[in-house]
């Protein structure tokens, strides 16, 4: 034969049981085995490695006596004692998993008479050692990320990842991922009849890392007592402080969904919500559309109601708008800079001999000019400390 399992109801492994089974490769113990006796793998010259039971105390004398082939043991803590000769003519040992300490370890009393478990002192010692228990963490795929499984050892904590799953692809509805909120960069939105009416969500702009808010907005309202509306937007790129009530409605409930309600009919144009963004760290520069789908509008007398959806878009700059110099603000210092810099402009090499950073662009419309000079006049003059915003909206104006 060359394997064995024992059985669980086996508690002591007797003297000599498998002496001379040249042919055993592989044994396999189970943890009701408390006792193994002397001379029981004696000259099993073919056994390559073994792994103790935890529960045996003592490893008898020559228990693995003449086994030429033996390079690999596996000892639990409960061992404290090794017997002599227990490894001797091991001639092929060269490693101990230990399941305890280096302190432990060294605490066992290994009887080297006449050198007999000098194979034993000599082979290479990992303590801390345990059959790894992994849990298996499953993380489904994104629209544009693999997915994969995470495999961590309940024990000691090491853990791998492997199963790779291909990302699912975005799936796209009225401009939007359904999945993952992200925009679709080829959708064009259309536009709706001016007297339509409609939820409007408002522009926006920031750089990487800062925080925003966008508004969302009814007009031209025929008259809403219940509005049930999704929120979507690119979760890769913004993530979602916190939604207010616009005071509008009196009735004001978030989840997946928003819902809006009122005992009669609310017919005034307002700003029905407000939205406060961060922009993601690593996000890059560029346009990301922020919107809603309503799921349904309902007037008092439970009318449907058509509501047409204007989406905002949330522009993601590496610069202000308005900060000609650079220093991270908007103030007067831009405007004196700006006039310099068109004062000294060279329509012939298209260049100034004073310097300005990329924010001097104040109306985004691709040109350093004199309409940015005026609209930076206009933002500063309107500008309210308490609140920190202006009247005037500085960037690509609509």
């Amino acid at each position: 034969m060359t394997s064995v399992t024992i059985p669980d109801s086996i508690t002591t492994i007797g003297y000599k049981a498998f002496t001379g089974c040249i042919a055993l490769v592989n044994i396999t113990i189970p943890d009701s085995v408390t006792a193994i006796d002397r001379w029981a793998f004696g000259d099993c010259a073919s056994l390559t490695s073994i792994t103790i039971p935890d529960g045996i105390t003592t490893l008898s004398a020559s228990v693995f006596g003449g086994c030429n082939s033996l390079s690999n043991v596996t000892i639990p803590v409960s061992v404290t004692a090794v017997d002599a000769g227990a490894f001797f003519s091991c001639r092929s040992f060269t490693t101990v998993n230990y399941a305890g300490t280096e302190e432990q370890w060294l605490a066992i009393n290994i009887n080297n008479q006449n050198g007999d478990n000098s194979s034993l002192l000599n082979a290479n010692i990992y303590c801390n050692y345990h059959e790894h228990s992994y849990t298996a963490v499953v993380t489904a795929p994104g629209c544009t990320e693999a997915g994969y499984t995470t495999y961590t050892c309940s024990q000691c904590g090491d853990s791998y990842v492997a199963d790779e799953t291909a990302p699912l692809g975005h799936s796209f509805a009225n401009g939007f991922c359904t999945v993952c909120g992200a925009s679709d960069p080829n959708y064009v939105e259309p536009t709706p009849d001016p007297d339509a009416p409609k939820l409007v969500v408002s522009d926006a702009r920031a750089r990487a890392g800062e925080q925003l808010t966008v508004t969302v907005s009814i007009e031209n309202n025929p008259g809403v007592a219940g509005l049930d509306m999704r929120l979507v937007y690119d979760a890769n790129v913004l993530t979602l402080n916190n939604i207010a009530s616009g005071g509008l409605f009196s009735g004001f409930s978030t989840g997946r969904n928003i819902i809006l309600d009122e005992d009669g009919d609310v017919t005034e144009d307002s700003v029905i919500m407000t939205l406060t963004f961060t922009v993601a760290d690593d996000a890059e520069e560029g346009s990301y559309m922020v919107g809603v789908i309503v799921r349904e509008a309902t007037n008092y007398d439970l009318d449907d109601v058509e509501l047409a959806v204007v989406s905002g878009k949330v522009n993601v700059v590496d610069f202000i708008y308005g900060d000609a110099n650079n220093d991270g603000a908007i103030s007067i210092k831009d405007v004196v800079l700006l006039r310099r810099f068109l004062s000294n402009y060279d329509d012939v090499t298209g260049t100034s001999t004073v310097e300005i950073g990329l924010g001097a662009d104040a109306n985004g419309d691709g040109t350093i000019s004199i309409k940015d000079v005026v609209i930076l006049r206009r933002y500063l003059s309107s500008y309210d400390e308490g609140s920190g915003t202006a009247d005037v909206v500085l960037g690509p104006q609509n």
